[in-house]
């Protein structure tokens, strides 16, 4: 009866343990997402440095650039812990009394003289509500010494011309006055006269090479390069 009663369950313990015991996995837990994640992804690879703030001008996000300009700041800070000039701090709270853009400009000397171009610009949702500041900052350092650059030029430009311009004049006036039947003033004033001229003729042909390399400047190279 035993051997009988044991042939009988052995089967169905095969079977038992040919069935595959499934465990129980404990749902895995899927953590929010992060608040403003694809703005701060966006503003990460921005070249120029950038703020995002909240309402009361405390730091939400600041991109590596950022960082690397003006040095590193905690979430949560006021934006005065970094930037202090008063300039931009006035453009700061009057962009979130008004709920306008705001723009001004910020230069520093140290430790390399910089210009910033500085715009702090509401982000608003779809009701219109601003939910964030960005808070931007645009290198116009090199722009600023090309300026300098230029207005150097012209006023050395306009001096150089201002010089046979009156030497012109002077033997003109002499040729048509004490000098007038003196041959041989003719000449020799005539001589000169020929110098200035070129002389403002290379200084003139120096101005438009100038202006032709400004506009090829912002034009993109076509041709192939061996390199």
């Amino acid at each position: 009866a035993v051997s009988v009663m044991a042939l009988a369950v052995l089967p169905s313990l095969w079977i038992k343990a040919k069935t595959p015991v499934v465990a129980t996995v404990p749902e895995m837990l899927v953590p929010e997402p992060e608040p403003l994640a694809d703005v701060k992804a966006a503003f990460a690879g921005f070249d120029s440095p950038a703020y995002l703030l909240d309402p009361k001008a405390n730091v939400i996000y600041q991109n590596p650039s950022a960082r690397h300009a003006f040095g590193a700041i905690e979430p949560g800070q006021h934006i005065s812990a970094r930037i202090r000039l008063p300039a931009i701090m006035d453009m700061i709270r009057e962009t979130i009394a008004s709920g306008r853009n705001g723009q001004t400009e910020y230069a520093e000397t140290l430790p390399t003289e910089s210009v910033y171009q500085v715009r702090m610009i509401p982000a608003r949702d779809g009701q219109g509500v601003i939910g964030f500041y960005v808070l931007i900052f645009r290198d116009i350092s090199e722009s600023r010494r090309i300026d300098r650059m230029r207005s150097d030029f012209v006023a050395n430009a306009s001096h150089e011309l201002r010089t046979p311009l009156a030497s012109l004049r002077g033997f003109i006036e002499t040729l048509l006055g004490p000098a007038r039947n003196d041959p041989a003033a003719h000449e020799r004033f005539l001589t000169i006269m020929l110098e200035q001229v070129t002389r403002m003729s290379r200084l003139v042909d120096d101005l438009m090479s100038l202006s032709r390399l400004e506009l090829k400047a912002r034009v993109a190279p076509e041709d192939a390069v061996d390199l």
